[in-house]
C-alpha cells in the first residue's frame, strides 16, 4: 500500500515543489499555468514558501507518496480586512499520482488549516468539464454557485470553469 504524507513545503524543498509546478503544467489543461508559464527562480522559490511558512493565513503544502513528492496546494487568506473571512485555493498533482488519494490529503489539509486559521469560506475555480476535480470537492462539501463560460482560453477555445465554494462557518 502507498503512503502518503503532506506537510508545509519549507525553504529546503524549493527545487523538488519547481519540478512538480514544471511537471503539473506541462501534463494538463486544468491548471491556470500553461506549460510555457515561467517559474520562479530557486531562490525566490525558497524565499516565497519562507514567507508562506511564517504566515498565519496562508499555506502551501506539499504532497509526498512514497517519499516522492508528487503534489503541491496552496490556500491564500485575503489581506483585505472585508473579506479577511475568505481564502482561495490552489492544487496541482503529478498525472502518475492521479488516483492515489493524493488530492484528498491536501485539501483536507488545506481545510483544516483553514478552520484553523478562523477562514469562514474557500473559494475555487474547477474547469466545468474536470468531472473528476468536481466529484472531489464536492465529496468534501464545496458546492457550485456559478458558471463562468470563457473563464480559461486554450489554444483559441473559450473553456467554462465552475466556481466553487466551502462554507466552515
Amino acid at each position: 500500500m502507498a503512503t502518503i504524507e503532506v506537510c508545509a513545503a519549507r525553504p529546503e524543498d524549493a527545487e523538488a515543489v519547481l519540478s512538480v509546478l514544471r511537471i503539473t503544467q506541462t501534463e494538463t489543461d486544468n491548471l491556470a499555468r500553461d506549460a510555457h508559464a515561467p517559474l520562479p527562480s530557486v531562490a525566490e522559490e525558497r524565499t516565497f514558501l519562507a514567507e508562506t511558512l511564517a504566515s498565519p493565513r496562508n499555506t502551501f503544502l506539499a504532497a509526498f507518496l512514497d517519499g516522492e513528492l508528487v503534489g503541491t496546494a496552496n490556500l491564500v487568506g485575503s489581506s483585505r480586512p472585508r473579506l479577511a473571512h475568505r481564502a482561495g485555493i490552489g492544487i496541482a498533482v503529478e498525472k502518475h499520482a492521479w488516483g492515489h488519494g493524493i488530492g484528498t490529503a491536501l485539501m483536507r489539509e488545506l481545510i483544516s488549516f483553514a478552520r484553523n486559521a478562523g477562514v469562514e469560506t474557500i473559494d475555487l475555480e474547477v474547469r466545468s468539464d474536470n468531472e473528476r476535480a468536481i466529484h472531489l470537492y464536492q465529496n468534501l462539501g464545496f458546492t457550485r454557485y456559478a458558471r463562468y463560460e470563457g473563464f480559461f482560453e486554450i489554444d483559441g477555445e473559450p473553456i467554462a470553469c465552475d466556481l466553487m465554494r466551502l462554507d466552515l462557518a
